[in-house]
């Protein structure tokens, strides 16, 4: 029987806040590189020179303390005296500095409820994908409604611990449970950016130099040294070392002399520590110095089976989630759109192929075990997660609060010489994906360890792989994207999903004609993009424009097609009741246009919305001399006065009272078509700007049209 080299047992994590020692640990080991004087004297001129209370002080802290009441009181102490209390007692430690009981000696009744609660979701979620998969829409569409029933229930928990007014409060909850899922998140795409494209959060010098130091003192050279020999790798230069951080830095900051103590350090180091500081948990470099090795191992872990091995159930059920899901992955094309028991009932031979590619996938990082732990498991985690959010990322495309999503096309490109889409590479990213989710196991469970987490709970925080997207497309909104999902935790679909994401992409107030159209080019972006076609960008852009001039004509005609839509409400539903702005639309138009065009219908009724030029007393003084009628320019400044409005930039009209006539002349007279036009088309910019192409600036001085 197989082990799998990332599941290091749970017993060897350890917890380590001894600070102290670690500075002490790490200046000395910095002081013997740049010095060349044995490492002993180092650590002894380092103890001597940093004693605490003498030349290292301890910082006052101000904690509560929770008595046997149940009272919380108010305590100063030194941090590191907080600390050791904590490693003491064995006491749960989250990121936020919220400290808990551990589970020996009081169970949370809050976290068995959340822990029944995800293993539910979970259940109903699985049974949601089996109904999608099936083809049975009705069940999905139930199945997911139940499945973000139970989500819902399940992340309130969190929010409800702040209201006061709940039985469930708890001022830390929310603080830690958040700060937790922030960090784990963090490790995840920090983890992501050094093993995929060799990127780390090297922002400043001195973070620079200590997160070097760091590999060099936690890395088990003795591993490195074996792992070297068994597998040939190439050792790297001080030159090396320096093109390697220079590779991340580079994108902060630029300092010769820096440059050359890195370049000092590396000199000193021995050929176990600069392959620590190079290939450690950084496949981009590793492949960079190793290309003919690295890609031999990638290829050798997504090859289809040539030949079917005999692979019991038990065997098979005994691998991880991951190594079955990736095999999955590599027989995608056979089992497609299907469960893998209607698999094993209808076609024996392909069951067999995928229990086959399990089992080769264990072969396979069984014979590159020793790699994985020198340079892939170690206790190194990655550096500055605190700051993640400020990284330059060249993998990580998209990142929520619990999720990461990571771009392969460079390793495709690698390793075939191409961007392709084909089966072969699908296979080679489900092999990358299985890497990567194998380290992310670890770092989580070291994270969790750090924690306080007891080891059988250690894998309670976890990442799994959930989506896989051949063709994501970007915008420069936040969260706004669309794509091809052509798989769902290990399902890989007959026919992939088009997923969008953000509401400028799918606007239910914009005409369905527009949104119509915007989907069709979406479709027409991913489906070029995964058959390898260029196409004309002019054509797209000579299509986006004439809809614009088609829009512009519609407006002038005083039609509604084009006119994005809304509603105005009881003054109940509004929290600022007959004061929001909102509700005020009503009064505009009773105020303005009822004499003219009738009062407004009972509430609540469906509207059109109306950019207009009205910024400032000049340009509404403009619109209401071009309304060529004196009542209404009349009853357009005494609305204003009465109030107490300089501006009027926006108008939600009425549908039931222009849907004969249309929209009325004196409010064609003050529309600002440019923003109008733009509002109904801006999916098309977003879209654009997956092209690369920017358009969108706040005063809309460019439309498409302008130019085609």
């Amino acid at each position: 029987m197989f082990t799998n080299p990332f599941e290091i047992p749970n017993e060897d994590y350890k917890r380590d806040l001894n600070i102290i020692k670690g500075y002490r640990r790490d200046s000395a080991k910095y002081l013997q590189l740049m010095t060349g004087r044995p490492l002993k004297d180092c650590e002894e001129f380092v103890k001597e020179e940093t004693q605490v209370g003498q030349h290292l002080i301890d910082p006052p802290s101000l904690i509560t303390q929770t008595d046997e009441n149940g009272d919380r009181q108010l305590k100063e102490v030194t941090f590191l005296k907080f600390l050791g209390r904590v490693v003491k007692n064995n006491l749960l430690l989250a990121p936020s500095l919220a400290v808990y009981k551990p589970e020996t000696i009081a169970v949370s009744t809050h976290s068995q409820y959340i822990f029944e609660g995800v293993a539910n979701r979970a259940k109903v979620k699985k049974e949601a994908l089996e109904a999608k998969q099936a083809g049975n829409e009705l069940l999905f569409i139930a199945k997911n409604a139940d499945q973000n029933t139970l989500k819902i229930n399940n992340n309130s928990y969190s929010g409800a611990t702040c209201s006061p007014s709940t039985v469930l409060f708890f001022k830390s909850t929310h603080s830690a449970l958040t700060s937790t899922c922030r960090v784990a998140t963090s490790y995840a795409n920090a983890a992501n950016e050094k093993f995929i494209e060799g990127n780390r959060h090297y922002y400043n010098p001195d973070i620079t130099i200590e997160n070097l130091i760091a590999i060099t003192t936690n890395t088990n050279m003795a591993k490195i040294h074996m792992a070297n020999g068994r597998f040939n790798l190439y050792i790297p230069t001080a030159d090396d070392v320096l093109e390697c951080v220079r590779h991340s830095s580079d994108l902060y900051w630029q300092d010769e002399k820096v440059w050359s103590k890195i370049h000092h350090l590396a000199s000193n180091m021995s050929e176990q520590e600069r392959c620590a500081v190079v290939y450690g948990s950084d496949l981009y470099h590793l492949f960079k110095h190793n290309s003919e090795f690295v890609t031999k191992l990638l290829l050798k872990l997504s090859s289809l089976p040539e030949t079917i091995e005999e692979v019991s159930d038990e065997e098979f059920n005994g691998y991880n989630e991951d190594v079955q899901m990736t095999a999955n992955f590599i027989c995608h094309v056979q089992v497609a759109g299907r469960k893998l028991k209607d698999i094993k009932k209808d076609e024996p031979e392909t069951y067999k192929l995928v229990k086959t590619s399990a089992k080769r996938i264990m072969e396979t990082i069984t014979e590159f075990k020793l790699l994985i732990s020198a340079y892939w498991t170690t206790p190194v985690l990655p550096s500055s997660v605190y700051a993640v959010p400020t990284i330059y990322r060249k993998a990580v495309i998209v990142s929520d609060t619990d999720s990461t999503m990571f771009t392969l096309m460079h390793w495709v490109i690698r390793c075939y010489g191409e961007l392709k889409f084909d089966a072969d590479a699908v296979r080679l990213a489900s092999a990358l994906v299985f890497l990567i989710s194998g380290m992310v196991y670890h770092i989580l469970a070291q994270f969790s360890a750090t924690m306080g987490v007891a080891p059988d709970k250690l894998r309670l925080l976890a990442m799994k792989n959930e989506y896989y997207f051949k063709v994501l497309a970007m915008t420069s909104r936040s969260k706004h994207y669309f794509a091809s999902q052509d798989a769902q935790e290990g399902t890989f679909f007959s026919k992939p999903n088009k997923e969008v994401k953000g509401v400028g992409l799918r606007d239910s107030k914009v005409p369905p004609i527009v949104n119509k159209k915007a989907n069709e080019l979406m479709d027409f972006i991913i489906d070029s993009v995964k058959a390898g076609k260029r196409f004309s960008i002019k054509e797209i852009l000579v299509d986006i424009a004439n809809l614009e001039r088609e829009i512009f004509d519609s407006l002038q005609k005083g039609e509604m097609t084009y006119l994005t839509t809304g509603q105005v409400k009881k003054p109940s539903s509004y929290k600022l009741g007959e004061d929001a702005t909102g509700y005020m639309h009503r009064v505009y138009w009773d105020e303005i246009f009822g004499d003219k065009y009738g009062a407004s219908p009972p509430l609540p009724y469906s509207t059109v919305k109306v950019n207009l030029i009205g910024e400032t007393k000049t340009e509404l003084a403009q619109w209401g001399k071009a309304m060529n009628d004196g009542k209404l320019q009349e009853n357009l400044a005494a609305s204003l006065k009465k109030n107490n409005r300089n501006n009027l930039n926006t108008l939600m009209i009425p549908v039931a009272n222009i849907e004969g006539s249309g929209v009325p002349k004196e409010i064609i007279a003050g529309m600002d078509m440019r923003k109008i036009v733009f509002g109904t088309v801006s999916v098309f910019y977003l879209i654009l700007e997956t092209l690369g192409i920017y358009l969108t600036d706040k005063k809309i001085r460019r439309l498409v049209s302008d130019y085609y």
